[in-house]
């Protein structure tokens, strides 16, 4: 039995040798009884630590799962005309409470210059020098204002004041976003919302596969005297919100690069690629080909058939056909080949020896 084998291998085989008994016997006796119990208490109990921590490192993940999902459902439900519905639950007294609310377009907007503003704080934090004698640089701060919000702004001589570079910053990319809403109206919408949506996909399903790696991977800490569920549960958040981060920087960066294209602007292309397009081959004039039966042909390509080049008139043999090898009908005493065969074919014959 494995959990005797594993649990109380040498102890109860010596008494089964002692006590003469057989393989095939039935073993009865407290001491065996309290043997197998604690046995199987202490299998339950590593089975029930196993249970426990992988419930502990998917709660983690759980957690993530519903701050995406929350995202995602609101995204979807902006222009909707739809109420979006989710519920709440006391950790106390496991009451749950359902919430309900109408996001609009309005909504998606103002949600839009939340992220900006998040994104501008940041870039001018790390652009804006924190000590006296830190030198600001203004051309990494154009240069990072430029790739995230597709505006070209100058802060040449500008103080290193973070608020008012921060507004600064602020009116001109909400300018233009407001400019796009209002030209483009709800198709640009749309096209926003799937964007959210596509970019909080792939950047989930990313961070899952970290999430995996990491999982495999943590129960090393334990060498270092580390807790790996808490360490766990640190990295995991902090892989957390630089995805969170992520989102909001490439869908900042891909919306404000839509720009609307006009109807002439579309048909030049097509009209260049006519116009670059290769000439035509010039076509191969076909040769008529006039076959004549029995006829000859005649030299002006009348009624007989076409001319005709280079050709050789058949030759007609008087007698029975004579082989290369066989006597010269002359009767030299030589072969066909050597003697009359060359005079025949048109050739010289052969200087006799």
């Amino acid at each position: 039995d494995d959990l005797m084998r594993i649990f109380a291998s040498d102890r109860i085989a010596k008494l089964m040798d002692t006590f003469g008994v057989q393989e095939n016997e039935p073993i009865e006796h407290p001491w065996l009884t309290k043997a197998i119990q604690g046995a199987q208490e202490r299998v339950e109990g590593q089975n029930f630590d196993i249970r426990k921590n992988l419930l502990e490192y998917d709660d983690v993940m759980n957690q993530q799962r519903k701050t995406i999902y929350g995202m995602r459902k609101e995204v979807l439900a902006s222009g909707a005309g739809v109420p979006l519905i989710w519920f709440t639950e006391d950790p106390k007294t496991k009451k749950k409470t359902r919430h309900e609310k109408m996001v609009t377009w309005k909504d998606q907007e103002e949600h839009l210059y939340d992220l900006i503003e998040d994104l501008i704080i940041e870039i001018v934090d790390e652009a804006v020098p924190r000590g006296k004698n830190d030198e600001f640089d203004t051309k990494a701060l154009q240069t990072r204002v430029r790739e995230q919000f597709n505006v070209d702004m100058s802060f040449e001589g500008a103080a290193p004041d973070k608020e008012k570079l921060q507004l600064d910053i602020f009116n001109v990319v909400e300018k233009k976003l407001k400019a796009k809403f209002e030209a483009l109206g709800d198709d640009f919408r749309l096209y926003t919302q799937w964007l959210y949506l596509n970019t909080i996909d792939q950047l989930w399903k990313d961070h899952l596969l970290q999430m995996d790696h990491l999982r495999q991977g943590i129960h090393l800490r334990g060498y270092g005297q580390k807790d790996p569920k808490i360490e766990y549960k640190k990295e995991g958040f902090e892989l957390f919100q630089i995805m969170k981060g992520r989102i909001a920087a490439s869908t900042v960066s891909m919306v404000m690069r839509v720009e609307p294209v006009q109807p002439q602007a579309a048909v030049q292309p097509a009209q260049a690629r006519a116009s670059t397009a290769l000439p035509p081959l010039p076509q191969r004039r076909a040769q008529p080909t006039i076959e004549t039966h029995g006829e000859a042909p005649t030299a002006a390509g009348g009624q007989g058939g076409t001319v005709v080049q280079n050709q050789t008139a058949p030759i007609i043999r008087a007698g029975p056909r004579v082989g290369r090898n066989d006597p010269c009908p002359c009767g030299s005493g030589k072969k066909y080949k050597k003697c009359h065969l060359p005079q025949e074919e048109g050739g010289a014959r052969p200087a006799e020896s």
